[in-house]
């Protein structure tokens, strides 16, 4: 069974991976010359800046339900 903080480490994780996708995918929509790759990557960088909030969020129900406990 999974405890909280394994819940709570595997979210960091994925909070680590979100934000370098992030900073990768904004780096190359930058050097971008076709303006059709550029947009798709920008909004490859939006995607991204949600999954950060998602993994922010799933981040916070763990720290709450230990609080909780």
């Amino acid at each position: 069974m999974f405890t909280k903080e394994v819940y709570k480490e595997y979210f960091l994780q994925i909070l680590d991976i979100e934000k370098q996708m992030v900073e990768e995918s904004r780096e190359l929509a930058e050097v971008l010359d076709d303006p059709r790759l550029k947009k798709f990557m920008l909004h490859l960088v939006k995607d991204e800046i949600r999954h950060v909030s998602y993994a922010e969020e799933l981040i916070r129900m763990t720290e709450e339900d230990s609080q909780d406990s």
